[in-house]
């Protein structure tokens, strides 16, 4: 009966880390950087018309970022979404 030698377990760390996670920790500090830096006005952001939301989402859409607009049917998401996309077309300053 042979025996197999095998690496020393990493556990379940060593194998979130491959897949490129990160820990709990550094996630939160890179969350909190993010929100300083937008409160700041640090980082590439394209305001909308709508005051309210700018100030939900901390200035502005972000490029990079997936919003979801969600709703029952038939309280104006899509015609939200429309407008939405027709005002930042016509501030042209898409860089």
């Amino acid at each position: 009966m042979q025996h197999k030698t095998t690496q020393p377990n990493q556990g379940s760390q060593g194998a979130f880390k491959d897949k490129g996670f990160k820990s709990i920790n550094k996630a939160i500090s890179a969350s909190l950087y993010q929100v300083q830096d937008g409160m700041q006005g640090k980082r590439k952001i394209f305001p909308t018309k709508w005051p309210r939301l700018n100030k939900n989402l901390l200035g502005g859409l972000q490029p990079g970022k997936m919003y979801v607009i969600a709703g029952r049917p038939g309280v104006g998401k899509s015609a939200f979404s429309n407008q939405l996309i027709f005002d930042l077309l016509n501030q042209k300053n898409f860089d």
